[in-house]
């Protein structure tokens, strides 16, 4: 399990060629449930939140963000957490 520090690095990793303007990683980067796959799988799920098709990058927001994590973390979501090597 990365530390909140390796999982804020792997956020800004994953987060390259998305436009990040004004996102606060701090508030998304301390939750445990984001182990091993799950970063990439927010910022892919908060990045189609973002997509438009002006050919430009994805739009990265905080609030995109917070939603897509509160619904990984739901009881609804604990199948898919599992196959993303997370636990419920």
């Amino acid at each position: 399990m990365p530390a909140a520090t390796e999982r804020r690095r792997l956020l800004e990793l994953y987060a390259r060629g998305l436009r990040v303007d004004g996102v606060d990683w701090e508030p998304i980067r301390p939750h445990r449930r984001l182990q091993r796959r799950l970063p990439r799988e927010l910022l892919r799920q908060s990045a189609l939140h973002g997509a438009s098709d002006d050919g430009e990058a994805p739009r990265l927001t905080e609030a995109a963000l917070v939603n897509v994590l509160a619904d990984l973390s739901t009881a609804a979501q604990t199948m898919t957490l599992r196959l993303l090597g997370s636990s419920p």
